[in-house]
C-alpha cells in the first residue's frame, strides 16, 4: 500500500446532485436515506479522510509537526535549540532527540503500548544520537500498528514498512523496551548506516524481511530472540547479539562480509528453518546452547567461523563448504560438531573440528554425520574425546583430495567409523567395516592409493588395501599416511 494511501476515516458525508434538485433549500437526505419514498434525485454517501500521522509518547505528528524532546505537544515552529521529531510527507527526522515514555496504547482494552506508533509505512532519519527509553511493562519501542483499522470499510491495515538511514554516525537507542524493540508485523525493515542498540525482552526485531547495510546493531534481549525476520540480508556491517534464545530465527538469511558475534543462552545462534543460510566472507563467533548454524540448507562461500555449541555446530540437511576457515567445538553428550542429514560436501577451506564430552560426562558425540560425505579438496582435520574420530558417514564416503587429519583423544575413541565407501573416479564401492574399537578397515578398495597420501590416523590402522597392484594388507602405524 502507498505511503499516501495510510489515511484515517474522519465522518461521513453526504453529496447531492444539484442539478437535479429543484428545491434543494429544502431538500434534507437524512429524511429519505432509509425511506422506502427515495426521490429521484441524484444522492451518494462518501467515507471522508485525512493523512494519517504517527504518534509519539501519545502526541500525533501530522505533516510539518514538530515535537521537542520531553514535550507534551507538537508545533510548527522549529525548535531554536535541542532535540527534536519532524514527521513530513512519511518521513520521520529524529535529530538528538530523546524520549523517556509508558507509549500509546496499540489496542484497545489491552495494555500494550509504543513509544512511537506508526499506522502503516514510514522512512525514518536518524541525526546525532536519539535515546528512546520504555516506562514500565508491556511498551515497544517503535511499532508499525497493524491493528490501526479503517472504520468505514472495517478493513485491517497490515503493518508497514520501516525503511531506517543514518546520516553520518547517528544513532537510535532503545533502552528499558518491556516488548518489542522494532515491531513491522509482515512489513520490512530495513536499516542503512549508523548505530542501533536496543534492550529488550521480547523480541528486538520482530520484522517480515529484514535488509541491513553498512551499519552496527547491538541487541540484547534479556528474554526471547533478537531478530525474528522471513529473509534476512546482512552486509558490511558489525553485529552483536545477546539472547536467553535465538539469536537471529528466520526463513532464509543471507550475509555478506559481516562481524557478527551471537551469544545465545539456551537456543540457537542462527535457525534458517527449512530454508537456506549463506555465508560470503566475514567473521562469525557464534556460541549457542544449541546448534550454531542450523538450516535446511547451510552454504559457506567464504569467511572465518568460530563455533561453540552444546549441540552440532553446524547443522543441516544439505552442507556445502567451499572456503573459509572454520573452527567447530561441540561440547556435548550427544550429536556431531557437523550434522548433515543427508550430503555434506567439501570443496575447500581450512576446517578444524573437535567433539569434546563435558566433564564427568558419558555420550556418543562424534565430529561428522553424514549420509553422504564428499571431499573433492580442502583440509579437514577431527578430533575427538568421544566415541569415533571421524563420526559416522552413514553410507558413502566420496574422497577426490584435500587433506583429512583424524586425531583420536582417550583409548575408547575410535579413529574410524564409517560404512560404505564410494568413489565415481575409481569406478567401484569400497565397502569398509570396523572393529569394535574403530581400528580395522577391510575390503577398501582404492584405484589409486597415491590418491589417498594425505588421509593420516592417530591410531593404528589395518587395512586390505585394494589397487591395480593388488598388494596385501598393510598396517599403518600412528601417524602413518595412506
Amino acid at each position: 500500500m502507498p505511503y499516501s494511501d495510510y489515511k484515517k476515516f474522519v465522518r461521513w458525508e453526504n453529496t447531492v446532485n444539484l442539478d437535479k434538485v429543484s428545491n434543494y433549500a429544502d431538500f434534507d437526505p437524512l429524511k429519505y436515506l432509509f425511506s422506502f419514498d427515495m426521490p429521484a434525485y441524484d444522492i451518494s454517501v462518501e467515507a471522508v479522510y485525512e493523512p494519517c500521522g504517527i504518534f509519539i509518547n501519545g502526541v500525533e505528528l501530522k505533516d510539518g509537526d514538530y515535537l521537542p524532546s520531553g514535550a507534551a505537544a507538537a508545533t510548527k515552529e522549529k525548535p531554536a535549540s535541542g532535540g527534536y521529531a519532524y514527521f513530513n510527507n512519511r518521513v520521520l527526522t529524529l535529530d538528538n532527540f530523546t524520549c523517556t515514555s509508558g507509549g500509546m496504547s496499540l489496542y484497545q482494552g489491552y495494555d500494550d503500548s509504543a513509544i512511537i506508533l506508526i499506522p502503516g509505512s514510514c522512512d525514518i532519519i536518524l541525526k546525532g544520537k536519539n535515546v528512546l527509553t520504555g516506562v514500565g511493562e508491556d511498551v515497544s519501542g517503535i511499532y508499525t500498528e497493524s491493528a490501526f483499522y479503517d472504520k468505514a470499510t472495517d478493513y485491517e491495515l497490515e503493518g508497514g514498512n520501516i525503511n531506517i538511514t543514518a546520516e553520518n554516525d547517528a544513532s537510535l537507542e532503545l533502552m528499558g523496551i518491556s516488548e518489542y524493540g522494532i515491531y513491522t508485523d509482515e512489513g520490512k525493515l530495513t536499516v542503512n548506516g549508523g548505530t542501533i542498540t536496543i534492550n529488550s525482552i521480547n523480541r528486538s526485531f520482530s520484522v517480515g524481511d529484514i535488509d541491513v547495510k553498512n551499519c552496527t546493531l547491538n541487541l540484547y534481549n534479556d528474554n526471547y530472540r533478537c531478530i525474528s525476520c522471513v529473509d534476512g540480508l546482512f552486509e558490511a556491517s558489525a553485529i552483536n547479539l545477546e539472547s536467553k534464545a535465538e539469536g537471529i530465527y528466520g526463513y532464509g538469511c543471507t550475509f555478506n562480509n559481516c562481524d557478527l558475534s551471537i551469544k545465545s543462552v539456551y537456543s540457537y545462534g542462527i535457525y534458517g528453518s527449512n530454508q537456506k543460510v549463506i555465508f560470503n566472507g566475514g567473521t562469525y563467533n557464534i556460541d549457542s546452547n544449541y546448534s550454531a548454524i542450523e538450516a535446511h540448507t547451510v552454504e559457506i562461500n567464504d569467511g572465518v567461523f568460530n563455533l561453540t555449541a552444546k549441540s552440532n555446530s553446524i547443522s543441516g540437511k544439505v552442507i556445502t563448504i567451499n572456503s573459509g576457515i572454520i573452527s567447530c567445538v561441540s561440547v556435548s553428550t550427544y550429536g556431531s560438531s557437523v550434522y548433515a542429514s543427508d550430503i555434506l560436501t567439501i570443496n575447500g577451506g581450512i576446517i578444524n573440528i573437535k567433539a569434546v564430552i563435558p566433564e564427568n560426562g558419558t555420550g556418543s558425540a562424534g565430529n561428522i554425520y553424514a549420509y553422504r560425505f564428499i571431499m573433492n579438496d580442502g583440509y579437514l582435520s577431527c578430533e575427538s574425546d568421544s566415541e569415533c574420530c571421524l563420526g559416522e558417514i552413514k553410507y558413502f564416503f566420496d574422497y577426490y583430495g584435500g587433506q583429512l587429519k583424524l586425531k583420536a583423544n582417550g583409548t575408547s575413541t575410535k579413529a574410524w567409523c564409517c560404512t560404505e565407501f564410494y568413489d565415481k573416479s575409481a569406478g567401484v564401492t569400497k565397502k569398509a567395516g570396523t572393529s569394535a574399537d574403530g581400528t580395522s578397515l577391510t575390503d577398501f578398495d582404492i584405484a589409486n592409493a597415491a590418491s589417498y597420501k594425505y588421509v593420516e590416523f592417530s591410531k593404528p590402522i589395518t587395512a586390505t588395501i585394494k589397487n591395480v597392484d593388488n598388494p596385501p594388507s598393510v598396517n599403518f602405524k600412528a601417524g602413518d599416511k595412506i
